[in-house]
């Protein structure tokens, strides 16, 4: 069934052109669980999973992402090519530095090995 707009959100009340925002607007904001940032004093936006939280984590609060006692996965890590030191919190950002960073380097020439 698709519903010509405009239509409204019965939870929030906010008006969408069609059916198919309203229903994308409930999948992201009000069908699932509501995960808050656990960095005391963020006033972030809620989040729908906890991989999206802890992206946020990574990205927006490293000191506390790095610590172990906070338990927040990793997901970035170290660059692996010799003699670059980049560290990155999340694997898109590592994996877009190796793509522009060295992407003249054959993975068998200055990659280190598997730790």
């Amino acid at each position: 069934m698709s519903l010509k707009g405009p239509v409204f959100c019965t939870s929030c009340g906010l008006r969408f052109p069609r059916n198919t925002e309203l229903n994308k607007h409930n999948k992201r904001l009000h069908d699932k669980p509501r995960i808050p940032c656990p960095v005391p004093g963020c006033h972030s936006q809620f989040f729908s999973d906890n991989k999206k939280m802890y992206r946020h984590v990574r990205s927006a609060h490293t000191v506390y992402a790095t610590n172990p006692k906070n338990n927040i996965p990793s997901d970035g890590g170290r660059c692996p090519f010799n003699g670059c030191e980049k560290r990155c919190t999340r694997r898109d950002n590592l994996m877009r530095h190796i793509r522009e960073k060295h992407q003249h380097m054959s993975r068998g020439k200055g990659v280190l090995g598997s730790s």
